[in-house]
């Protein structure tokens, strides 16, 4: 395996672990940290059970529309701005696509809370975001060792041969 692909199966699986860890977190401070603050709708606290069964849909909704809309292309030289830039994005529809989930999901006697959805969105963009700037470092620190790297030769000198060092 390729140090690009292997990347991208890190990248892959990371969002993955983020996306499992924001529901149990969505769920903890919703529920077990402040749970007298906002009412709870038919006024039980849902079992944690039910969101470990919606984790896998949710893992799986959010790796795909990552895939789909090329979160996982690797792309040297993109600065990290553009980067949490497409990211944000592709969360953002995943969002949409969970939500409408949410949605058209009615089971007989439970609905799952909107406020933990949301909490899990913005849970995920902080995760997603610290994830992703680690893995950057690691990648950087790999190629600083020569893991990673592309050589080439250039041959010449002059202004049009520093130019093309520097843009490599």
């Amino acid at each position: 395996m390729t140090p690009r692909n292997s990347l991208v199966w890190v990248r892959f699986a990371t969002d993955a672990l983020v996306a499992a860890a924001a529901v149990g977190l969505a769920y903890w401070l919703r529920y077990k940290v402040n749970p007298g603050h906002i009412a709870v709708t038919g006024g039980e606290v849902p079992q944690s059970a039910r969101y470990v069964q919606a984790t896998p849909a949710v893992v799986l909704a959010l790796l795909g529309v990552f895939w789909a809309m090329g979160a996982y292309r690797h792309r040297r030289g993109v600065q990290y701005v553009d980067e949490f830039l497409a990211t944000m994005r592709a969360l953002a529809v995943a969002a949409v696509v969970l939500l409408a989930g949410i949605g058209l999901y009615r089971p007989a006697q439970f609905e799952y809370s909107r406020l933990v959805f949301v909490d899990w969105v913005v849970l995920t963009a902080v995760l997603l975001t610290a994830s992703r700037y680690v893995l950057r470092r690691l990648q950087a620190a790999r190629r600083a060792r020569g893991i990673g790297t592309d050589r080439a030769l250039v041959v010449g000198w002059g202004a049009a041969a520093d130019l093309l060092v520097q843009r490599m």
